[in-house]
């Protein structure tokens, strides 16, 4: 939060109030925005890797670059009794497809 100027990069601890709860199932599906993105808006899908009692358990997804989320995006995009286990949409998967980075030598 101290690089979106929320709070000083030289304060130590942050009193932060909690506002709420939610948990990570409950955000599958949901349209979300992030100035960083070059989409303005994206959906929020399953990863079943990911480690519940580390962090967020929100992590962004990169195919090109990360097996485990090109595995989970085909997943999606190929099973429709996952994608309907989480309420997901194919035609929000393949909004989404992954883009081959080719680089140059």
């Amino acid at each position: 939060m101290a690089y979106q100027e929320i709070f000083s990069k030289e304060a130590g601890n942050f009193d932060i109030p909690t506002v709420g709860e939610i948990l990570g199932i409950d955000l599958i599906n949901c349209t979300v925005g992030s100035s960083l993105s070059h989409y303005p808006q994206f959906k929020v899908f399953p990863l079943l890797s990911i480690k519940e009692d580390k962090g967020t358990g929100v992590v962004t997804s990169v195919p090109a670059e990360a097996p485990d989320d090109y595995v989970a995006w085909k997943d999606l995009k190929n099973n429709a009794a996952f994608r309907n286990r989480f309420g997901v949409q194919l035609k929000d998967v393949e909004r989404f497809p992954p883009v081959r980075l080719h680089t140059c030598t």
